[in-house]
């Protein structure tokens, strides 16, 4: 079971804390919550794999040790398999070992920080103010595209539809829009969407990239313009294309 996040009205960056100390995990949730972040706090990597399966995090604050592994496999996993790969999500450690050698190839691998114990709230808060602001992943999300009456906000993972009502995404429904969306007019296999979407790890069938569409297609269909429209490449994929009322 997960820890409830505590999340403010001002809420703009979800942050995914996994933290086996009590103490500190408490102190840091309650920090972020004051700074106006959405803290989803977890205490293991069994945890923390639930919560990446359906949602999207602006940043990932994680333990290097946990008691049931390292956090690094995670990392390499999010690194690898983002859905948006050319700008990953912005990932900073914890470590209670200063070990230069262990620093230099999580941030090889491609982390944008490894911060030690103890350490100051302010200097966490600067580094994640620092990575935020600057990060190319983020500025892509927090577009907002409007196509037609239908609004589509990365950010915050929802779809205004024709009616003005919102819709919110989960993981899997972001990921498959926002890959339809980076290949405007371009027809995307199923076989890329399960690649992109789902990684090698997973093998969902055909049908299950069909139901998702379903869902997608429904949002669409409720712009009476019909100038945002996701089309059925028989036997190969989906389009999405956009015709300008």
């Amino acid at each position: 079971m997960t820890e409830t996040p505590k999340t403010s009205m001002n809420q703009i960056y979800k942050i995914l804390l996994l933290e086996d100390d009590e103490i500190l995990g408490q102190t840091l949730e309650e920090y972020f919550f004051q700074k106006k972040y959405s803290c989803h706090w977890v205490k293991s990597i069994k945890q923390a794999d639930e919560l990446l399966k359906d949602n999207i995090f602006h940043l990932l604050l994680l333990d290097l040790n946990l008691p049931d592994g390292k956090s690094i496999n995670i990392a390499k996993r999010i690194l690898q398999q983002d859905e948006f790969k050319n700008d990953p999500t912005p990932i900073i450690f914890i470590s209670a070992q200063a070990d230069p050698e262990a620093r230099l190839s999580i941030l090889e691998m491609g982390a944008y920080d490894v911060i030690h114990k103890p350490f100051t709230l302010k200097e966490l808060l600067i580094k994640i103010e620092r990575v935020l602001s600057g990060s190319h992943f983020l500025k892509k999300l927090q577009q907002t595209y409007q196509y037609g009456s239908l609004s589509i906000h990365f950010s915050r993972y929802q779809v205004i539809d024709g009616q003005g009502n919102t819709h919110h995404l989960n993981h899997k429904e972001c990921s498959i829009l926002k890959l339809l969306h980076d290949q405007l007019d371009l027809v995307v296999t199923r076989d890329k969407i399960i690649e992109e979407i789902w990684g090698e790890e997973a093998f969902p069938s055909t049908r299950t990239v069909d139901n998702y569409i379903v869902n997608l297609r429904k949002w669409c269909e409720t712009d009476q313009t019909k100038s945002l429209q996701i089309h059925s490449i028989r036997g190969v994929g989906y389009k999405l294309t956009y015709i300008k009322p």
